[in-house]
């Protein structure tokens, strides 16, 4: 027993004060008196005299023994309680007691006390602590919003309030055999009584501690210290609840009131007050009173002790006020614009934002963005983006192809006009006036590492290099109207790609799906494989438009096949040989969904020799296409009917991607370097995979170097109904700590070295409630991002910059999350984006405007700490604050309080420097309530108050509003006045290069008046940029400046590199089934001069002809090798092989050559199969032409006869005298088809047909020779 403990076990407690929270104790004064807790005991277990993993049972040492399992499980010593139950990280620990439990049979009450270890990432699982064995089921565990629940009779029962698993805490389940009731008891006190459900379990089953009975990671198994079992064959009541908790409450309690009395000796020592203050009196009374109590006093006197000891304390600082301290040399990391962004989407015209008629940002909703300053952009998306092709939204307009959603099976989800594409989203980050940084994510789900390359090469490469090879897309660029690189660093993989779920509806795996290990695929790529899954059209991914038409030639795609790399000089034609999944591996089908409901057919190379009827489909393995016949080659689908796809696809997974990215990144920094620009651009590739199972996979596979960190989107989760609008708003700032930051925290321990967090998504979410837009979300989002900052994340991006103004939420999430709200007007499509839209900033976008106005300014975070920081009634921080110096050493202080109903008197101070005299620059965002939100009526309901204060001693005063957020500018150096007029002038770097001038020329402008530089370069020469004190300004050749200042321009100009004449060549074929062409090398430019052979290779059963030019004959030769002079296009004609024509002889003869003479027409050595030939019989003088004969038999009786040679063979004319030619016989019937009755020219009859008439025929002729 630990009886000892309690007096001696204390001594190892470091923090003692976090045992408990106040609110849980509030009722202890009514403690009970002389309450049985044996009473109903069957089982208590107190792990003190644990032997061999077996847990005696003190209560009755005969039955109900424990028995640790596993490896992790275990007893600690030392706790709180002496000797406590600890699990570790793993599946493989439980604690068993066995045959105890059956729900049917008997009631049951089981208490236990544990301390949950909070460096677990619980990944939004639940966590059990007892479990029944067999059949038996989930008694009791804490999910992921930290309530407790139940599962025993099926039904999932939760209790009313949340548990701080920061602090040890006691719970107990009671359950009702009778009434099927289940009761929650947190810390003594009644939470609810519910319902337990019907579906009642009549067994006798084991009770487990600490895991789930199927050992797994979801839900997730104890991890911490478990103590104070106690088993109970009854209900107990509250009154005895409460008992059980007390009789060790009251010693767990008594080292909080001594850390509660520490502190409190030391704010007494601070001498912050006048020892006659009264508040100073009231604490040192405090103190006497807590000093005569023990670890034996009641648990009521240590808990009314220690509310005093607070009480006292909170009024003392109250007085003093919140005393914050800067350390402008305590330097915490670098800070740039860019480190605080916002999340933006493509889809519906950048959600109503980007006007497609004029091609560019409305201009309100730019205004709106302008103010707001955000130093980054993350686009396309987050969701949205996983299936993003960049190839296809750049170029004209018209010429690309609707993008698909990424859970593009959603009812009306069709395909998304991608008019706000890459080319307009880098024109709008890039301007002037704008200037974000945009943060890239990569379409994994559609993506490859060849893709993912010539993305950075697009982006990044100089205009003119081709890195890459092939298609140089720097120089599209260029075309696309961008000749400078954008120098993008920042580059997502994927977007919450780790999320599981249906394919199309709410899974972000895509193609992992179709693996064994979507984890292991998704780092190290791999072979997918589907079973019937429906083909898609190109542009719409929806599966109720993916159905047959009915029309022609229909085309559908297997939705993850590779994406070809393309060629060509736009990048617009399909490379040749690519494969873009498994040949062989193809299977189509074709009806409905459901087994035999749907037909397999038949995959055929050609479509040509199809019936109308035939079943049959062709594969375009370069895109994955799916082609059907027109109805007289190859049947048409019926309409309506389903089309289905079985296939294989191999994928590149994130370590290849990386890999590409970076090592092109390596290819154009060499280019760089051999230019001599100090140009360098830089890759940081950041993990969508958010686990710590990615983390592990990276560094047992070695590829540590292939990501630079992970990707968090630490959504807080809902806060819940907004009926109670305050405690909405106390829930959202609970978990703003225990969720939006502490997951965030437990990533970043998980890490390796020098990895850092990025965050790109984060907000309260998913609710839909109004709070979101008002003041509430502000709050939290000041809260949040200052620690993100803290934690190292390069840029922390907001979801989401603009969405509709609604009271819903679409698949990816509630509208409210938007600081701009669309707010659409008649006639606009929200479906489209298309129309008129209105905009409106939230108080959450004014809170990145005052963060842009101050703290983003800075370039170093500085050390901050508050000397208290007091915890409010919902447990939270009740203000936080971070700092920024600028490199002039002007300090941006941001402060948030936190607190809804009180202001906050502060006092700034800063390490080595005296405010007396200074005047500070303050902004605060408060509103009148922090539910108050903006409307296009009332845009500036909530909006930034700026003022000044002069210090009046060391330190600041100042006054934080209730929840608010204030921002305080100390500069060092304070401005002198400025002037009304200043001078602008300008001048060319060399004056031989170039010329500039000014409109208007004045020698004096007044402050804020527009002045237009224009630069002129010589012939030869070229404008580079206009810069002030070498910094570069604009690289546009007319530039526009507001005065501010005395300002000197300096236009710069360089020599033109010299020009290559170049020329593009390409390749095409007659007919693709017949061959192939490629040019080497392949290239889309070719110098003036450069030799180039373009090379043709015919399919099987073809054969190569000729190269023509414009239809002229340039080679017959397949490897044509020339010279380049021009722009050229080869064509390569192919024709099928024909068969060797097989020749054979005929021969004439006369029977005598003194009759007459013999000859063919034509007269050749040797005659083709089919060839017509005309042999002539010319009688001589006194003899007259018979008939022609073969081998005896007569063929025809005509003197010139015509045939189709079909065989070699002799004829033979034959003659007679005229005197003997006897009296022609009538003739027999068999010989009448080749007597045709006069000698002129015969009909065209092949040689064999007339032999089988010949034997009566010769009989005739013999007749007459005789």
């Amino acid at each position: 027993m630990k009886k000892k403990m309690w007096r001696t076990g204390l001594c190892g407690l470091t923090a003692c004060s976090m045992l408990f929270t106040m609110p849980a104790l509030a009722w202890a004064a009514d403690e009970p008196q002389n309450t049985n807790i044996d009473n109903g005991l069957i089982a208590y277990y107190d792990f003190e005299n644990v032997n061999e993993k077996k847990v005696p049972n003190v209560k009755d040492q005969s039955k109900y023994e424990g028995e640790l399992k596993g490896s992790n499980v275990s007893i600690a010593s030392d706790t709180i309680f002496g000797k406590s139950l600890k699990f570790t990280e793993g599946t493989e620990g439980t604690m068993e007691i066995p045959q105890i439990m059956n729900t049917s049979q008997n009631s049951y009450s089981i208490s236990l006390w544990f301390k949950y270890d909070t460096n677990t990432n619980r990944e939004g699982k639940n966590t059990v602590l007892l479990q029944q064995s067999g059949q038996g089921r989930t008694f009791l565990q804490f999910t992921k919003d930290n309530k407790y629940a139940t599962y025993v009779n099926a039904t999932n029962v939760y209790s009313d309030k949340t548990v701080d698993l920061s602090q040890w805490q006691h719970v107990m389940a009671t359950y009702n055999k009778d009434t099927k009731k289940i009761a929650f008891y947190i810390n003594g006190e009644k939470d609810s009584e519910k319902d337990a459900g019907n579906q009642v379990v009549n067994k006798l089953t084991n009770l487990l501690i600490g895991r789930h009975k199927n050992a797994g990671n979801d839900p997730l198994s104890m991890r911490g210290l478990v103590d104070e079992i106690r088993v109970y064959d009854k209900v107990l009541t509250a009154e005895e609840a409460k008992a059980v908790y007390e009789s060790k409450a009251g010693a767990m309690l008594f080292p909080q009131l001594q850390e509660t009395l520490k502190e409190a000796k030391e704010l007494d020592a601070s001498g912050s007050l006048d020892t006659e203050a009264e508040e100073a009196k009231v604490l040192k009374e405090a103190i006497a009173e807590a000093e005569k109590l023990t670890a034996e006093s009641q648990l009521s006197e240590i808990s009314e002790t220690i509310k005093e000891l607070e009480e006292a304390m909170k009024n003392y600082r109250a007085a003093i006020g919140v005393v914050l301290t800067v350390s402008p040399t305590k330097e915490e990391r670098s800070i740039e614009k860019s480190t605080i962004g916002i999340n933006h989407r493509y889809a519906f015209n950048g959600y109503g934002s980007f006007d497609s008629t004029k091609m560019e940002m409305k201009e309100e909703f730019t205004d709106l963005y302008k103010e707001a300053g955000f130093g980054s952009i993350r686009y396309p998306g987050g969701t949205i983006s996983n299936l993003f092709r960049w190839k296809d939204t750049i170029g004209d307009k018209e010429d690309r192809v609707n993008q698909i959603h990424g859970f593009y099976n959603n009812p009306n989800q069709g395909g998304i006009a991608p008019n706000f594409g890459l080319t307009e989203v880098a024109d709008f980050a890039y301007r002037d006036d704008v200037q974000s940084e945009i943060v890239y994510v990569y379409g994994f789900g559609r993506g490859s590492a060849q893709d993912a390359a010539d993305l950075v090469e697009y982006l990044n490469a100089p205009a003119g290099s081709n890195p890459g090879g092939g298609v140089a897309w720097a120089d599209i660029r260029k075309e696309n109207g961008h000749a400078e690189p954008y120098n993008v660093r920042y580059f997502e993989i994927g977007n919450e790609n780790n999320q599981p779920g249906t394919d199309g509806t709410t899974s972000q795996q895509y193609w992992m799906i179709g693996t064994q290990d979507a984890e292991k695929a998704y780092v190290e790529g791999g072979v997918a494989s589907f079973t019937k899954q429906y083909a898609v059209k190109k542009d719409d991914w929806n599966k109720a438009a993916s159905v047959s038409d009915g029309t022609a030639n229909q085309v559908r795609y297997m939705r993850y096949a590779n994406p070809n790399p393309m060629t060509g000089k736009d990048g617009k034609t399909l490379v040749e040989n690519f494969e873009a999944v498994q040949k062989g591996s193809v299977e189509v089908w074709v009806g409905t969904d459901g087994e035999g409901n749907n037909h397999k057919w038949e995959v055929v190379e050609s479509l040509d020799n199809a019936g109308a009827n035939d079943q049959k489909v062709t594969i375009d393995y370069r895109d994955g296409s799916i082609h059907f016949g027109d109805g007289t080659h190859g049947k048409i689908p019926a309409k309506g009917q389903q089309i289905y796809v079985t296939y294989k696809v191999k994928r590149d997974g994130f370590v290849a991607v990386s890999k590409a990215m970076k090592d092109m990144t390596a290819e154009i920094n060499e280019i760089n370097a051999k230019s001599g620009s100090a140009e360098k651009a830089s890759c940081y590739v950041y993990s969508s995979w958010e686990t710590k199972g990615f983390i592990d996979k990276m560094a047992a596979g070695n590829w540590n170097d292939y990501y630079d960190g992970l990707t968090i989107h630490p959504y807080c989760g809902d806060p819940g109904a907004d009926q109670d609008k305050g405690a909405f708003y106390d829930s959202a700032m609970r978990l703003a700590e225990n969720v939006g930051i502490q997951k965030v925290k437990n990533y970043v321990n998980m890490l390796p070295q020098g990895k850092v967090p990025v965050i790109s998504e984060y907000g309260i979410f998913r609710s839909t409630s109004p709070l979101l837009r008002s003041q509430t979300h502000a709050v939290y989002i000041a809260k949040v991002l200052m620690e993100y900052v803290r934690l190292g994340s390069p840029y922390i991006q907001k979801h989401c910059l603009v969405d509709w103004y609604s009271s819903g939420a679409d698949s990816l999430g509630p509208t409210q999350q938007a600081v701009i709200q669309a707010v659409p007007q008649t006639g606009a499509n929200q479906g489209t984006g298309e129309g008129n839209f209105r905009f409106f900033s939230t108080p959450s976008a004014k809170v990145f405007e005052l963060f842009s106005n101050s703290f983003a300014k800075g370039t170093k975070v500085v050390g901050t700490e508050f000397e208290h920081v007091e915890t409010l009634a919902n447990g939270t921080k009740a203000y936080s604050a971070i700092a920024s110096k600028g490199d002039d050493g002007t300090l941006y202080v941001t402060v948030v309080n936190t607190d809804r109903e009180n202001d906050k008197k502060l006092r700034v101070k800063v390490d080595g420097v005296d405010l007396t005299g200074k005047t500070v620059e303050v902004q605060t965002l408060a509103g009148e309530s922090f539910v108050d939100e903006n409307s296009l009526a009332e845009p500036d309901k909530v909006t930034i108050e700026n003022s000044t204060v002069t210090a009046e001693g060391t330190d600041l005063e100042l006054t934080a509003k209730a929840h608010s957020v204030m921002s305080i500018t100390v500069k060092e150096k304070v401005d002198p006045p400025a002037p009304e007029t200043y001078t602008v002038t300008a001048k060319a770097n060399n004056t031989d290069m170039g010329t500039v001038t000014i409109d208007p020329v004045k020698d004096k402008y007044n402050a804020g008046e527009k002045v237009t530089a224009t630069a002129t370069a010589k012939e030869g020469y070229e404008f580079v940029n206009w810069t002030v004190d070498g910094q570069e300004v604009s690289t546009k050749t007319t530039y526009e400046l507001t005065v501010e200042k005395n300002t000197e321009l300096t236009a710069n100009f360089k020599a033109k590199a010299p020009v290559e004449e170049k020329f593009t060549v390409t390749a095409r074929v007659n007919d693709s089934k017949m061959g192939e062409a490629k040019i080497d090398p392949d290239k889309a430019e070719y110098v003036k001069g450069e030799k180039v052979k373009a090379i043709a290779t015919a399919k099987e059963g073809y054969e190569f002809v000729n190269w023509t030019v414009d239809g002229e004959a340039v080679s017959t030769e397949a490897t044509y090798e020339f010279t380049v002079d021009k722009n050229v296009e080869l064509t390569a004609n192919f024709k099928k092989t024909e068969k060797p024509v097989e020749k054979v002889t005929i021969t004439v003869k006369a029977n005598d050559s003194k009759m007459g003479t013999v000859k063919l027409d034509p007269a050749k050595e040797s005659y083709e199969n089919g060839e017509i030939v005309t042999a002539i019989a010319t009688a001589k003088e006194g003899y007259k032409f018979v008939n022609w004969t073969v081998a005896g038999k007569v063929v025809s009786d005509k003197a010139e006869y015509k045939f189709k040679v079909d065989r070699a063979a002799e004829l033979q004319a034959n003659f007679v005298k005229v005197s003997e030619d006897p009296k022609p016989e009538n003739p027999k019937d068999e010989d009448k088809a080749v007597q045709t009755g006069d000698n002129g020219v015969s009909p065209i009859i092949p040689l064999a047909g007339l032999m089988l008439a010949a034997g009566a025929a010769v009989v005739a002729l013999r007749k007459k020779e005789d």
